[in-house]
């Protein structure tokens, strides 16, 4: 990732940003107590606990505090170790340097940071904290009154814990870099605040959520937990609905650059890539970001939003392979609304294959070009809303201007609508709004051009349809009247002289109007299918273009 992106994503919390500068602090060799010198034995065989308090205490005792050294080896501890705040505790490697817990309870942690505030105070790098079957947590950050805030956590391994591997439920603008979460019966980085408490505005850089049973990551009640080049993938068992990163009734979950794959099948394993589910409360919306993430072999979707979820944010990623057998790369349920999907071909493949339950979710398509030649006017953007069916229907707002001379091109656009589509056949409807504003009577005269594409099996191997057809709008005060289609030429072209490529054009809107204040916004309408006439495994594409001209 280049180094402006990673600053734009740092400047959206600048709180987390402006505490880096004293997270990178080098201990005084005066004030590091190697836990060795203690009497620990790093063989792992031998009970270290008292050793490790001992450094912990020692180390406290230092006038600006101190830091733990854990060498390479197994330290091995049979009580959970509450930590003081004013100690580092670091070692030389999370794979070479371990601290082990071998005891039980469910709400007990190897290394707790529990008891005080941490603020500004610590940095725990280069070691694994490992738990056991019985043991809640490998580390526990934060309690319901004492916030654990302004640390530094980097290259460490966190292993098992029924649980979760790292239990946050009192963080606030903490650094994660370089921590891998693993092998939890639950989840790997569980962030679920304690009564009375908060989690806000951590930071993860190129963390990873591996292997755990119910979830990678767990986000419930949270603001602003931003993800940078993470990994989730392999998480979840036959259990149930398992899943990557879940963000549920929190604001602002962001996902920039990550990677998210099931290792298993559409039954076994990471059965959902992404899920937002819900808001953090009645004033506070959604407001998530997934962005230029790949999504890898999901079970059943690669991004889910449930519970009324709304403005959330999905752009510039890259599905890259189908999921399994079965499963629809996007679901949105019902009363999910103002959601913004920046789709291209790369980017969930088929939108209009999408599982959307009757929800209005707009979709912005980069490859999709609009021209104005009103004077003045700008180059714009337009915006395709996706209208759940059956059958699914693309509103396409023109942005159109009608203040301009007869005989002069409103708008030219162009989209391709599918593609890499398996239904057959496949059936969506289009609306093209002119957006005629604060006119008595003109006419609007359209082309509209279709190209159906199939490839497949069987002999010959593709097919072209190309049909297009020129329509005449007239537009009078609040209502839109007089709507002609005829079709001027079909031209086929195709791969071979049996193929079957059938594209179709059927029920025109033969009027459609809506007042808004003192705008008018008229629309045509029709529905079109592909049919690939039986060819063995079928993919098929659509793409639509259309100029508007003003009349008299």
């Amino acid at each position: 990732m280049r180094s402006d992106q990673l600053s734009r994503i740092l400047s959206e919390r600048r709180a987390v940003a402006a505490s880096l500068s004293v997270l990178d602090r080098t201990p005084d060799i005066e004030a590091v107590v190697n836990v060795a010198d203690e009497g620990a034995d790093m063989t792992g065989v031998g009970d270290s606990t008292m050793a490790l308090k001992r450094a912990r205490d020692k180390a406290a005792a230092k006038t600006l505090g101190g830091t733990v050294y854990v060498p390479d080896g197994d330290l091995r501890v049979t009580e959970e170790i509450v930590w003081e705040p004013n100690v580092n505790l670091i070692g030389s490697g999370r794979w070479t340097s371990r601290i082990r817990g071998d005891f039980t309870g469910s709400t007990k942690g190897v290394i707790a940071f529990t008891g005080s505030s941490f603020d500004n105070a610590l940095t725990l790098r280069g070691l694994e904290v490992r738990a056991k079957a019985g043991l809640g947590y490998a580390v526990i950050l934060g309690d319901a009154t004492n916030v654990f805030a302004h640390n530094e956590l980097s290259d460490l391994r966190l292993t098992f814990g029924d649980t979760a591997c790292a239990f946050l439920q009192n963080t606030v603008s903490n650094l994660f870099s370089h921590v891998l979460a693993q092998d939890s019966s639950g989840h790997g980085f569980l962030i679920q605040e304690a009564t009375g408490a908060t989690n806000n505005d951590n930071l993860f850089i190129r963390c990873r959520a591996v292997g755990s049973d119910t979830g990678g990551v767990l986000i419930e009640d949270a603001v602003h937990q931003i993800f940078v080049e993470c990994t989730f993938e392999g998480n979840g068992d036959v259990s149930g609905a398992t899943y990557g990163i879940k963000s549920l009734n929190s604001n602002g979950v962001k996902l920039y650059y990550c990677w998210i794959e099931s290792y298993n099948s559409a039954t076994d394993g990471q059965r959902e890539g992404v899920i937002f589910d819900g808001v953090l409360d009645a004033q506070t919306p959604t407001n998530g970001v997934v962005e230029g993430c790949t999504f890898r072999r999901q079970g059943r979707y690669a991004i889910w939003l449930t519970g009324s979820a709304e403005q959330v944010v999905v752009r510039d990623n890259s599905l890259g392979s189908v999921p399994f057998s079965g499963s629809t790369n996007v679901k949105i349920d019902s009363g999910c609304e103002n959601n913004w999907f920046l789709v291209n071909t790369d980017n969930f493949d088929d939108p209009a294959g999408w599982d959307d339950a009757g929800t209005r979710t707009t979709i912005v398509f980069p490859s999709f070009r609009t021209y104005q030649r009103t004077p003045g006017a700008r180059r714009v953007q337009p915006v395709i809303t996706l209208v759940a069916g059956p059958p699914d229907r693309y509103d396409i707002d023109a942005f159109a201007d009608s203040r301009i001379r007869a005989g002069t091109r409103l708008a030219v656009g162009e989209a391709q609508i599918f593609v890499n589509e398996t239904t057959d056949p496949k059936t969506v409807k289009i609306r093209i709004y002119d957006n005629l504003e604060r006119i008595t009577t003109a006419h609007v005269f359209g082309i509209v051009r279709l190209v159906g594409t199939l490839s497949h099996s069987n002999a010959g191997n593709f097919d072209v349809e190309e049909k297009v057809f020129h329509f005449r709008h007239r537009i009078q005060g609040t209502s839109s009247i007089d709507v002609g289609t005829t079709a001027a030429y079909v031209s086929t072209a195709t791969g071979q002289a049996n193929e079957s490529l059938a594209l179709t054009v059927a029920n025109w809107a033969q009027q459609g109007a809506t007042q808004t204040g003192d705008a008018t916004l008229h629309y045509v309408e029709f529905e079109t299918t592909l049919n690939s006439g039986g060819r063995t495994s079928p993919i098929m594409g659509l793409y639509v273009r259309y100029e508007l001209y003003h009349g008299n």
